[in-house]
């Protein structure tokens, strides 16, 4: 028996309510107030939002507006994209939809950085105490250059190296 395939509908375009409109190349003397304005005309301006400088305080050069419905957005970026505001040609579109992350997860705890101390109690030949307690091993180096005997030290910084 054939297969048949299922009658084709056309799906209902996923509702996106993305009323936040990116406005470019704003010139830098523009403010929110006057960003506001500027869209008022082409639908209902909930907020608008021009970014500045902390050190200086002038406008970056972009804004946010965020309208009413996704039909005003349509209308202003119909009717502004492109035009020209104080010798500017502005850019006007859909702002990008920031996805929020999920919290990372804190990170295995690592090994201590070579040279740092160990963690916990030190080990015996390590002690402050270990001359007075007789747990200091001697290390032997090398023979000396003029006596060619061997020098015997005691030291406390690990065990004892291997004779070569």
């Amino acid at each position: 028996m054939p297969k048949t395939a299922a009658p084709k509908t056309a799906a209902a375009p996923a509702k996106s309510y993305n009323t936040r409109l990116f406005v470019g190349n704003v010139p830098f003397g523009i403010d929110a107030e006057k960003l506001a304005d500027l869209f008022d005309a082409h639908g209902i301006v909930i907020q608008a939002q021009v970014p500045t400088d902390p050190a200086t305080g002038k406008a970056i050069g972009y804004g946010f507006v965020t309208m009413a419905t996704e039909a005003h957005c349509k209308a202003a970026i119909a009717a502004l994209n492109g035009t020209k505001v104080d010798e500017r040609k502005i850019e006007v579109r859909f702002a990008d939809v920031k996805v929020k992350k999920p919290p990372r997860a804190k990170p295995a705890r690592r090994a201590p950085a070579r040279g740092a101390p160990p963690a916990g109690p030190l080990p015996a030949h390590l002690r402050p105490d270990a001359d007075r307690l007789g747990l200091a091993q001697p290390i032997v180096s090398r023979p000396t250059s003029a006596a060619r005997s061997f020098v015997v030290e005691k030291r406390r910084l690990g065990p004892a190296p291997r004779r070569v």
